[in-house]
């Protein structure tokens, strides 16, 4: 019987923090979607105080997202980031919203993946 009490135990914590994982990661996905579209809404004069926000914000939470979103994600989001801040710093703004656009196609990605689905559970 106290076999039972802790394999009970251990599946809530096991839920518990799953959920948690989920929560984080969607906030997370969330707040980087919210900053890109600020981004894309702004002036291109603008884009070095942006892509500064952008930037600083995933660098902040990057290492959190990485113990649970699949690699391939995290850099490409990476990678949208590197090449926000080379468009901005040649002042090139077709390549900034270009890369811009691709960052608010990502962000999302990340939190579907982590979403409660049948697919993601089997």
């Amino acid at each position: 019987m106290r076999s039972f009490y802790i394999a009970i135990g251990v599946m809530v914590t096991i839920a518990t923090v799953i959920t948690l994982n989920y929560i984080y990661i969607n906030g997370v996905s969330e707040k980087l979607s919210d900053i890109t579209d600020e981004a894309i809404n702004s002036d291109f004069e603008n884009c070095e105080e942006m892509t500064k926000n952008i930037r600083q914000y995933w660098e902040s939470k990057k290492n959190l997202v990485s113990l649970s979103v699949n690699f391939n994600e995290i850099n490409e989001v990476d990678d949208c980031i590197t090449m926000l801040v080379a468009a901005c710093s040649e002042k090139n703004e077709y390549e900034y919203q270009k890369y811009l656009q691709m960052l608010a196609g990502t962000a999302p990605r990340i939190a579907r993946l982590e979403a409660f689905t049948l697919s993601n559970i089997f």
